[in-house]
């Protein structure tokens, strides 16, 4: 059990091209839930913003 932050880098169509588990403020340290919180992060999928950045940074907090 634990929350697992994932820091993602989302392109302008509002798809997630990178997530890497384990960022600041994750509060486990378990593989299997760096690799289910990675996999979850990749699927999701953000409103489209072709007037904006190429790419945005951020994150997404999974608690399990």
């Amino acid at each position: 059990r634990g929350t697992v932050v994932v820091d993602i880098v989302i392109n302008q169509n509002g798809n997630v091209v990178s997530a890497k588990p384990g960022g600041i403020g994750s509060t486990t340290t378990s593989e299997y839930l760096y690799t289910k919180a990675q996999f979850a992060a990749k699927g999701a999928r953000f409103t489209p913003d072709y007037k904006g950045p190429v790419r945005t940074e951020g994150f997404i907090e999974i608690a399990y």
